[in-house]
């Protein structure tokens, strides 16, 4: 749905003559596909449009052509989801922090344990639901893959990145090193 999403308002923008950078590439799947990565990566930061507008102002070159065409399509896309009320999977998350910043308990109200699983990072509202969760509940078990080989740290930075920042949000926080599987015979 994102990406149709992001689709037609490419055809809409380029239609009314509101893409000078991206004219010529506007109606090909890689353009979207750039669109809807673009964007899921903001909102993964959590950078709302006027925020991505604002840091291309404050930047000594100031904002491009691409910039203008980029943060006009993620403004739209954002407006458009608003309208709708609709939620793409980062505005899920959103959604969800938000109302428990905001006391909402329920379907939470009866919980004892959270298992947070099949995340190698988790962004910042993540984390920050994470946290919430942790003042509401008993006990909350993150699951992260690491190999402590060392002969292939790069593979694993991410999911040490999350566990620092884990470690430094909740002092208290016990790691529990499970053993790696046994090689399947070949």
């Amino acid at each position: 749905s994102k990406r149709l999403l992001v689709e037609q308002l490419l055809r809409e923008a380029d239609a009314a003559g509101r893409l000078k950078h991206f004219g010529r590439i506007a109606h090909t799947p890689g353009l979207v596909d750039l669109v809807v990565e673009f964007i899921s990566e903001l909102k993964r930061d959590e950078i709302w449009p006027e925020d991505f507008v604002r840091a291309c102002d404050d930047r000594a070159a100031g904002r491009s052509r691409k910039d203008r065409e980029l943060g006009e399509i993620y403004r739209l896309y954002q407006e458009r989801l608003v309208k709708h009320r609709l939620y793409d999977d980062e505005g899920r998350f959103w959604s969800a922090r938000d109302r428990l910043q905001r006391g909402q308990r329920r379907p939470y109200e009866q919980l004892r344990v959270v298992v947070v699983d099949g995340f190698s990072d988790l962004t910042r509202t993540q984390h920050e639901i994470v946290d919430l969760l942790a003042e509401r509940v008993e006990q909350v078990y993150v699951g992260l893959v690491d190999d402590d080989r060392g002969d292939r740290d790069d593979l694993f930075l991410k999911p040490r990145g999350t566990l620092a920042r884990l470690q430094t949000s909740h002092p208290q926080l016990t790691v529990r090193r499970l053993p790696a599987p046994a090689a399947e015979p070949t």
